[in-house]
């Protein structure tokens, strides 16, 4: 993400003497009342009272209120400056809506800013507006080849793969000799999981920069990801030797990533040997150990990278995930409270309430995410999130809708949140809702396997739409046929159309695949319809063993049990 920029503290606004000391003194009393209309004024007064009412409103917490307050602001002149810090305010905050339309009244007053550009393209590929993003992107990159470094973060960052994917091909296209343009089509199309696309523009891109050691390691990654292990390997072998000792840590984790784990730590150690204090070293060979799952080698590299002083919160925060694998909870809530900066701090906070949560204190995982969105008002959106999750597991199901439609008047809507808006509905027995968000998530990704799997899987399950939920499924399998919740949901609906020994295969399979509580209800319940009643019984007496809290188990054991005491008598 951008550096965040802290909220300017303005002296000396232009007059309007006594409506600022209406303002002002309304600030100070901590009136919770809406502020009233600005009186008739000239553009740079309303500028100036809109200003005013976005930092009371942002200084009270009300975030929302606060970043429409500054567009107003940017609306109301020809401010480029304000103009800018409406786009950066709501960016910062996560109001991506507010900050789109800011960042385009920024283009529209200053065409030539690169750094507007970046944000308006950033913004508009967050809305799913790939012409737009393509377009804005294009300028920001004409001024040099950092101008383009800067994009590969932003389309690695920003927006869904397939839509980051399709403004760097643009981009790649419009200049075809630019080695970065390449670069970063490759990088974005490994982000889709296209990694035969990946080698073409990787190829490319070191064509264009033969010189640049870097175009060599991505395309010996775009081989790695289409397993041409052999050919990434001996792509990437030239780097073992290079002089930049960053270079040689990025190779070290390229093996490690080629399960060479071994040769990887022979990088790193010939690092130390350069330079025994080497932070990066220590933290190269730590991500190498925690990636193989040797958890105390890693434990002992991240100690070693924490007592240096660098990447502090980073080794905190692996440290944590290191303690929460050994199930020694508190010392891993200590580690993830101390991460206090930089983009793992939200993600250690999540943690905490995944602890604490487990450990039965629901309340104090939400209690302890309120306090931190309250300290760290700019992340208060994304813990909205985390919140709605945890809100949902405590079946108070009202405000988890709250929680998510809040998020969603804020930003654009994405396939996740979506999806998880729907769960809701469903666990709260609004099956009619489920499915109006459901077919919402469709059509914003008609590609889906998981939005396919979960709109067909929910209309064979809850509904009599078998036909629809069937193709639904088939089309989902087709993309994923190797996914264990598709192929439990194939089985489900040909169960549910009657077919069980169709239905059969596909369930034993989905079983093997993923022990799940639901996926062994089907299967026991096709078992018993196929008269094999025994087989039926240890299946699910096995598997509520393992999920003993399954209502889904439960209730398909009583259901099957009456039925052959009705049957019996």
């Amino acid at each position: 993400m951008l550096d965040t920029h802290i909220l300017p503290r303005r002296g000396g606004v232009p007059a309007l003497a006594t409506l600022q000391i209406l303002l002002l003194a309304a600030f100070a009393a901590g009136c919770a009342g809406t502020p009233q209309p600005a009186p008739e004024s000239t553009d740079g007064q309303d500028r100036t009272y809109h200003i005013l009412m976005a930092e009371i409103a942002l200084q009270r917490g009300e975030n929302a209120t606060g970043v429409e307050e500054y567009l107003k602001a940017a609306q109301a002149g020809e401010s480029v400056e304000t103009a800018s810090q409406a786009t950066r305010t709501a960016f910062d905050y996560g109001y991506d809506r507010v900050a789109y339309e800011a960042a385009r009244r920024w283009v529209e007053l200053a065409p030539e800013d690169a750094e507007a550009r970046r944000y308006a393209g950033r913004l508009a590929l967050r809305h799913q507006r790939v012409a737009e993003a393509a377009r804005h992107l294009k300028e920001a990159a004409a001024a040099d080849d950092a101008a383009f470094r800067e994009l590969v973060t932003i389309l690695m960052e920003d927006g869904h793969p397939e839509d980051a994917f399709a403004v760097a091909e643009r981009l790649a296209d419009a200049y075809d000799d630019n080695a970065y343009a390449q670069a970063t089509a490759a990088s974005a199309a490994l982000r889709t999981g296209a990694a035969a696309t990946a080698i073409a523009y990787a190829r490319q891109a070191r064509d264009l920069a033969p010189e640049e050691p870097r175009a060599t390691l991505l395309l010996a990654r775009a081989l790695e990801a289409d397993e041409q292990t052999e050919a990434a390997l001996e792509t990437a072998a030239p780097l073992a030797d290079a002089e930049d000792l960053d270079l040689r840590l990025d190779y070290a984790l390229f093996l490690a990533g080629a399960d060479r784990p071994d040769e990887a730590r022979t990088v790193v150690n010939r690092v130390l040997q350069d330079e025994p204090g080497q932070a990066d070293a220590w933290r190269a060979t730590a991500l190498i150990s925690l990636q193989q799952g040797d958890y105390d080698a890693a434990w002992t590299d991240f100690s070693e990278l924490l007592k240096s002083g660098e990447n502090t919160h980073e080794a905190l925060f692996y440290l944590g995930t290191i303690a929460e694998e050994r199930e020694d909870w508190l010392q891993a809530m200590r580690l993830y409270s101390q991460v206090g900066e930089g983009g793992l701090q939200l993600a250690a906070q999540q943690r905490v309430s995944v602890i604490l949560t487990r450990l039965g204190q629901a309340d104090g995982a939400l209690s302890q995410l309120e306090r931190f969105a309250r300290r760290n008002p700019r992340q208060a959106l994304d813990v909205r999130f985390t919140e709605a999750q945890l809100l949902e597991a405590m079946e108070r199901y009202e405000e988890a809708l709250e929680a998510y439609d809040e998020i969603l008047a804020a930003r654009p809507p994405s396939l996740g949140l979506l999806l998880s808006r729907a769960e809701v509905e469903l666990a709260r027995g609004e099956t009619d809702a489920a499915i109006e968000v459901y077919r919402e998530a469709l059509a914003l990704r008609p590609d889906s396997a998981t939005a396919l799997n979960a709109l067909g899987y929910t209309l064979a399950d809850r509904t009599d739409r078998l036909k629809e939920a069937r193709k639904l499924i088939e089309h989902a399998l087709e993309k994923e046929p190797d996914n264990g919740a598709i192929i439990d949901s194939m089985g489900w609906v040909l169960f549910r159309q009657g077919e069980p020994a169709e239905a059969l295969p596909y369930l034993e399979r989905a079983w093997d695949m993923i022990r799940d509580p639901e996926v062994a209800a089907h299967l026991g319940e096709t078992l018993w319809a196929l008269g094999r009643r025994e087989e039926a019984r240890e299946i699910l007496q096995q598997a509520y063993d393992e999920f003993p809290g399954s209502e889904a188990l439960r209730d398909t054991l009583q259901r099957l049990m009456e039925a052959a005491e009705t049957t019996a008598s």
